[in-house]
């Protein structure tokens, strides 16, 4: 199998695992969604499904990390923080799904010990040029709260627009527009009674 076969197997994986996770994608599925026999996937990832699985995770995560280190550097300096955290949920909206919270919750005790903490700093090395962001707008006072949580309701937010269709007829981009207002600004009304 050549470089371009490896990638077609990751492509396919990651949109199978990305959909249904890893307990739910076998080997016959990857090779199912691209025509090709099972043995032939082992050529690449002789440990199987674990090995593939992980490969996947470098590849989308480290995709990420980049993406994110792009934006970061085109839009923080010049526009602040909410427009780089707006430009960066438009660009994970354009990309398949990737579930981190299902990932976490669900996956990652699938796994071997050495796999699990590697993903955890696959994560932690995905999210760090945002992190950057959120601890610079910390030191120069401009959030409320502590940024670790507040980084992660973002990922919440934004990774739950990929379902938004289930629940409304927005359009991604005014789900993410309406979950940026919320974000920054809350969701009541200014002078609305609270309860």
């Amino acid at each position: 199998m050549n470089s371009k076969a490896k990638e077609a197997v990751l492509v396919a994986a990651e949109l199978l695992f990305m959909e249904r996770g890893f307990k739910s994608v076998t080997l016959d599925d990857v090779a199912l969604a691209l025509k090709m026999k099972k043995a032939s996937l082992y050529y690449h990832f002789p440990e199987g499904k674990e090995q593939l699985f992980m490969a996947v995770l470098e590849k989308c995560f480290d995709n990420h990390r980049k993406h994110y280190a792009l934006i970061v550097n085109e839009n923080f300096d010049k526009f602040g923080l909410q427009t780089t955290l707006v430009e960066i949920g438009k660009w994970i909206c354009s990309q398949p799904a990737m579930n981190t919270s299902r990932l976490l919750a669900n996956d990652t005790p699938l796994l071997n010990k050495k796999n699990r903490k590697r993903i955890f700093s696959m994560i932690e090395s995905m999210v760090q040029p945002i992190a950057e962001v959120f601890g610079k707008s910390q030191s120069q006072n401009l959030l409320s709260d502590d940024p670790k949580p507040l980084l992660g309701m973002y990922f919440c937010l934004i990774e739950s627009i990929h379902q938004s269709h289930l629940y409304t007829d927005m359009s991604s981009e005014q789900v993410l527009n309406l979950f940026m207002k919320v974000y920054f600004f809350g969701a009541l009304k200014t002078g609305s009674p609270s309860r």
